[in-house]
C-alpha cells in the first residue's frame, strides 16, 4: 500500500513540474516581442480603435480623425487638433456635435444585460429583451427599492423571449438591475 501511495505522489509532482515547465502564457504581440496595452480610442463615428504596430500607437479612426483617448489607467493622452497646457491638463479642439439615438435595445441573457452601457437622446426609448431561460424584470437601482429613477420599473417580470421599453424623459446616467438577480447590473445614458 505504502509503494502504491509513493507511486501516486511520483507521479503527481512529476506531472506537476511537466505542467510548470510546458505551460506558459501567451500575449498578443505586434510581432516584435512588444505587449501593447488593452485601452481604446473613442473615434468621431462611436467606433473605438484600439493600439497596434511597434510604438503601440492608436490605429487610425475610420474617418481619419482623432479624439481624446482614456486609459485603462484612467489617464488621458494627446489627440490630434490638442495643446498640452500643463501635465495634468489637456485642452481639446471644438468637437463636431454627436446626435444620440432615439432608441436603444438591450438584450438580457443568463450572464447579463448586452450591452451594459445603452445611450439614448433625451427622450429616446430602450427596449429590454429577455433572451434568457428565466424571468426578467428590469429596475431602476438602488435594489430593492428602485427609487433612483422613479417609474424605471417594470413591476413585474416577463418570461424567456418577453421585452420591455422604457422611454427615458429625465437626462442623466441612469444604471439598473434585473429584480430576479440583482448582480445583474446596467446603465443607460440619456442626453
Amino acid at each position: 500500500m505504502k509503494i502504491v501511495l509513493i507511486a501516486i505522489l511520483c507521479l503527481v509532482v512529476v506531472g506537476g513540474v511537466v505542467y510548470a515547465l510546458t505551460s506558459t502564457q501567451s500575449y498578443e504581440t505586434d510581432g516584435e516581442g512588444i505587449v501593447c496595452t488593452m485601452d481604446a480610442k473613442l473615434c468621431p463615428d462611436g467606433s473605438y480603435v484600439g493600439r497596434t504596430g511597434p510604438d503601440c500607437q492608436f490605429a487610425a479612426c475610420p474617418d481619419g480623425n482623432a479624439t481624446s483617448t482614456a486609459t485603462s489607467t484612467g489617464a488621458t493622452t494627446r489627440a490630434a487638433g490638442a495643446r498640452q497646457a500643463d501635465a495634468a491638463t489637456i485642452e481639446l479642439a471644438p468637437a463636431s456635435t454627436v446626435s444620440l439615438p432615439t432608441s436603444a435595445s438591450v438584450a438580457y441573457t443568463g450572464l447579463g444585460f448586452s450591452p451594459r452601457e445603452a445611450m439614448v437622446a433625451l427622450g429616446g426609448k430602450v427596449t429590454f429583451t429577455n433572451k434568457s431561460s428565466s424571468n426578467l424584470w428590469v429596475a431602476s437601482d438602488p435594489h430593492p427599492t428602485h427609487n433612483g429613477y422613479p417609474g424605471f420599473d417594470q413591476g413585474r417580470s416577463v418570461p424567456p423571449g418577453g421585452s420591455w421599453t422604457f422611454t427615458f424623459e429625465r437626462e442623466g446616467s441612469w444604471t439598473y438591475h434585473n429584480h430576479i438577480i440583482s448582480t445583474h447590473r446596467g446603465t443607460v445614458v440619456a442626453r
